[in-house]
C-alpha cells in the first residue's frame, strides 16, 4: 500500500529535515577540527599523547603502532575537514532541496 495525501507529505519533511540537520552537523564537526587545528593534543583512543608514547591501531585484524610524532603529523592535513564540509554540504543542500520540494508541492 502506497502512502498519499498528509501521510506522505510528512515522510517527505522528516526525511528532508533529518538530512539538513545531518548536514549542518557535519559541517558544525568539520569547522570545530578546523579551527582545533594541528596545535590541539595529540590524541589515541581519546587519550591524550606526549612525545615518546606510541598508539596502537588495528583495523581490518591488523594492528600498528604509531608514534606520537606520526600521529601530529597526520593532525597537520586540512582535507579531512574540508571534505567534510563539503559533505555536509551537499547533505544539507540535499535536505534542504527535499524540504523546499515538499513545501511547494504542499502549496499547490
Amino acid at each position: 500500500m502506497t502512502a498519499t495525501g498528509p501521510r506522505k507529505n510528512v515522510g517527505v519533511l522528516v526525511l528532508g529535515g533529518v538530512l539538513l540537520l545531518v548536514g549542518l552537523g557535519i559541517i558544525g564537526a568539520s569547522v570545530q577540527s578546523l579551527v582545533a587545528g594541528p596545535n590541539s593534543a595529540v590524541k589515541c583512543h581519546n587519550e591524550v599523547m606526549s612525545p615518546g608514547d606510541y598508539c596502537q591501531i588495528t583495523s581490518n585484524g591488523s594492528t600498528t603502532s604509531k608514534s606520537y610524532t606520526e600521529m601530529k603529523n597526520e593532525k597537520k592535513g586540512i582535507g579531512a575537514p574540508v571534505a567534510g564540509m563539503v559533505l555536509g554540504g551537499i547533505v544539507g543542500a540535499l535536505g534542504a532541496y527535499v524540504l523546499w520540494g515538499a513545501y511547494r508541492t504542499r502549496r499547490e
